[in-house]
């Protein structure tokens, strides 16, 4: 198992959360992402992934927020699940890049507050150059 894994957020999702923290705290049992409701579970990268994911799936943004767990955090309940990428939507293709490769996902509610790091990168020169420890 990976140290860390990584949630990526658009600025939009990323702007709705700080809303709710402004209020109090950050939401402790979020559903996730619209992706997430529909596929019932949170979509995580580890380092390695998040610049493969971002440029695959937020291309269309300029700028994503990257928000750090630790995995050891994450899987107190036993539903971090290391696994490979569902077969593609019929409006996508699976890059060779991801052939093989597992990505965290959990099956359960993410507790934001959780969040070691936050990191926000924008894209340059049309794609996200991101690197991670």
């Amino acid at each position: 198992m990976q140290d860390f894994a990584y949630k990526i957020l658009t600025t939009a999702e990323f702007d709705d959360l700080i809303r709710d923290k402004q209020k109090g705290s950050f939401d402790s049992a979020w559903k996730g992402s619209p992706v997430d409701l529909v596929d019932q579970f949170i979509h995580l990268s580890s380092a390695t992934q998040v610049s493969m994911v971002a440029n695959k799936y937020f291309i269309n943004y300029n700028q994503i927020h990257v928000l750090a767990f630790k995995t050891s955090t994450l899987n107190k309940n036993g539903k971090l699940k290391y696994e490979a990428p569902a077969p593609p939507r019929p409006e996508e293709r699976q890059t060779e890049m991801s052939l093989g490769m597992l990505f965290p996902h959990l099956y359960e509610p993410l507790d934001l507050n959780l969040a070691i790091q936050i990191y926000t990168f924008e894209k340059k020169q049309d794609r996200f150059d991101i690197a991670l420890e």
